[in-house]
């Protein structure tokens, strides 16, 4: 249970490098863009985490939240929603393993234009799942039609491993 933790841990920093570095948040014409505040939470044998988040500057904000599943035993169940505030987030990509064991599946979802102050972030499944970890942060100055560019999905398990990610002028990537 403490390796499967700390894997967590670990896959939870890497989202979060992965969302500053592959998505795009588009500010052409909204200025600077803002990190407000960043929260992680992971749970085991679970089929949903909560967690408190507190946006504190929510000028054209918008809220993303990365959530990993981690089944070990069948890739039947997946994620199923999340929210903010009580609030639905909008899912913006997936990517998954194939129907093996073990089942990973990475979803980013978003909602522009969120809730100010401490709120709980609400992630479910449809079943209980070996593990989910979580990530959200919420940024200010962010175009609020489209906050967060294409997603870029890769398999790589070389020593260095890389993608090409779309990007347009003005985009911060």
């Amino acid at each position: 249970l403490q390796v499967k933790t700390a894997l967590c841990e670990e896959v939870m920093m890497l989202m979060a490098r992965l969302l500053l570095a592959l998505l795009l948040w588009s500010a052409n014409s909204y200025g600077a863009v803002t990190v407000d505040t960043i929260t992680f939470a992971q749970c085991n044998a679970c089929s949903s985490l909560s967690f408190n988040h507190t946006a504190t500057n929510v000028t054209d904000g918008v809220i993303a939240v990365g959530v990993m599943n981690f089944e070990v035993s069948t890739a039947v169940d997946s994620l199923s929603g999340a929210t903010y505030a009580g609030d639905a987030l909008t899912s913006h990509c997936t990517s998954e393993t194939a129907a093996t064991v073990p089942y990973y599946e990475l979803t980013w979802f978003e909602r522009v234009a969120n809730a100010q102050g401490a709120n709980n972030v609400v992630v479910s499944a449809t079943g209980v799942m070996s593990s989910i970890a979580a990530g959200a942060f919420t940024a200010s100055g962010v175009d609020q039609v489209t906050p967060l560019g294409s997603c870029t999905n890769t398999t790589d398990s070389s020593a260095t491993p890389s993608a090409t990610v779309a990007a347009a002028a003005g985009d911060v990537i």
